[in-house]
């Protein structure tokens, strides 16, 4: 075990390709198919639209999760660049969960004045990582790249999973609980990269990650569906 340094990547070879992390790949393969199933799963909720864009957050979260992966498997061939894709999908995707999280707030000025908030703040760090890019496109660094995403989710996710699930535990009803608790998970997740926890070279901070966000994502989809009549009652869906 190794906190604070990571193990050698693990190297192997697939049809000629001299590849990279085989356990990252897989991880993210099944977060991945996990979120897709999400996503196909509520779609018959779909007139809802705390669902709907619950369902967004799924889809766009799927493939970042695949880009991710794949940019772990092939680094050798696409370097830094690879990261790039999952790096703006991973912006893109926390802004639908925000969207739905808000999309319920009863006061309709401040409703408009959170839209705005997050709608802004998800830009100013996708314009961040585009300048970050270009200014430094080729001297890119992954952690560097990384913290436009993480900073983002935690600022976003932070307020709409934390702050307006707590709202929504009181105001509505007591299922709001599996939003923060959910995003707890992401928290340890988060925790683990940052410390670089290591368990094992085929069990590595980006595998204890993936179990913490599969967690998460699994109570966010519980807390979903034990809200969906307070969510219509909300929006006025009979």
């Amino acid at each position: 075990m190794r906190i604070g340094a990571d193990f050698e990547k693990i190297p192997w070879d697939f049809c000629g390709y001299h590849l990279l992390e085989p356990n990252a790949l897989l991880g993210d393969s099944l977060l991945f198919a996990y979120s897709l199933f999400v996503f196909y799963r509520l779609k018959p909720f779909n007139s809802n639209s705390f669902i709907r864009h619950w369902r967004k957050f799924f889809l766009f979260f799927a493939f970042s999760f695949i880009l991710g992966g794949l940019s772990h498997a092939f680094f050798n061939y696409w370097h830094v660049f690879g990261r790039i894709p999952a790096w703006i999908i991973g912006i893109i995707a926390p802004f639908w969960a925000e969207w739905a999280m808000i999309s319920l707030f009863p006061n309709q000025r401040l409703l408009k004045v959170f839209k705005w908030i997050a709608l802004t703040k998800t830009t100013v760090f996708f314009l961040g990582l585009m300048i970050y890019v270009a200014s430094n496109f080729y001297n890119l660094s992954v952690p560097k790249g990384m913290r436009f995403p993480t900073l983002n989710a935690v600022f976003g996710l932070g307020v709409a999973l934390f702050g307006l699930a707590i709202y929504y535990q009181r105001a509505y009803t007591s299922w709001f609980k599996y939003f923060w608790i959910g995003a707890l998970f992401y928290v340890f997740g988060g925790l683990a990269q940052a410390l670089k926890i290591n368990i094992s070279p085929w069990f590595d901070r980006n595998d204890l990650t993936h179990v913490f966000l599969y967690i998460g994502l699994f109570i966010n989809y519980l807390g979903i569906r034990k809200t969906l009549s307070a969510t219509n009652k909300a929006l006025g869906i009979s």
